[in-house]
């Protein structure tokens, strides 16, 4: 009996082989687990949380001293182009508060895992202390850790605590500085590379995938 299923299976393959591509492509879509997910990406936001050593200036001229500190970024483009053929998305943002902003989310093969993440933005913030700039760029590779929403529309791939699994990074910028340009000192803060980073429970990477319909 198994003789005659395999037997049966390559006349399958080799008849859609004979057929052309299209039809090998459905035949494969069909089997449990075979082909790519279905749908295509819609939209990708990445928000992140980390510790890392900051170096602060409180004045212009000052002393610059240093401590350990929460950097926290949400990057929401509402929307972008998807690349099927390299399962790469990209977006910008740029407008009202935002500016040089990007983002490029590369997928593998599968579309199961992310192989390499960018992200940067400008962003121009006010407080009751007055209006202050942000500067912030992340990049980083091989996000593996994911789960599902409900009805498997969104797929949301994250880094939390110490146990990087596998991740890693190459590029963080942060700065932030008061904004106002005719004053002639002001605080300012920043991070000097991605070396900065400390490893802390409470990191959390999170970079969120929305498909134009639900998966398999």
């Amino acid at each position: 009996m198994r003789k005659r299923l395999l037997f049966i299976g390559l006349l399958v393959v080799g008849a859609a082989l004979l057929s052309g591509c299209e039809l090998l492509d459905q035949i494969i879509a069909a089997i449990p687990g075979g082909g790519t997910l279905g749908g295509e990406v819609v939209d990708v936001s990445i928000t992140y949380w980390l510790v890392a050593t900051i170096s602060e200036q409180l004045v212009s001229d000052g002393p610059i001293t240093s401590y350990e500190g929460p950097i926290g970024t949400a990057c929401q483009p509402d929307g972008g182009n998807y690349n099927k053929a390299t399962k790469t998305f990209t977006a910008n943002w740029d407008g009202g508060v935002f500016s040089d902003t990007y983002m490029e989310v590369r997928f593998n093969t599968p579309e199961d895992a992310i192989d390499f993440f960018w992200v940067r933005q400008t962003e121009e913030v006010w407080s009751p202390q007055g209006p202050w700039k942000y500067v912030d760029e992340f990049r980083g590779y091989n996000v593996h850790h994911s789960y599902w929403s409900a009805d498997r529309t969104v797929r949301t791939y994250e880094v939390v605590g110490t146990a990087y699994n596998g991740a890693t990074y190459d590029l963080l910028t942060y700065e932030k500085w008061d904004n106002y340009d005719e004053w002639p000192s002001r605080r300012h803060e920043w991070v000097n590379s991605h070396l900065d980073i400390i490893l802390d429970p409470d990191t959390r990477i999170t970079i969120r995938v929305t498909y134009s319909e639900a998966q398999p």
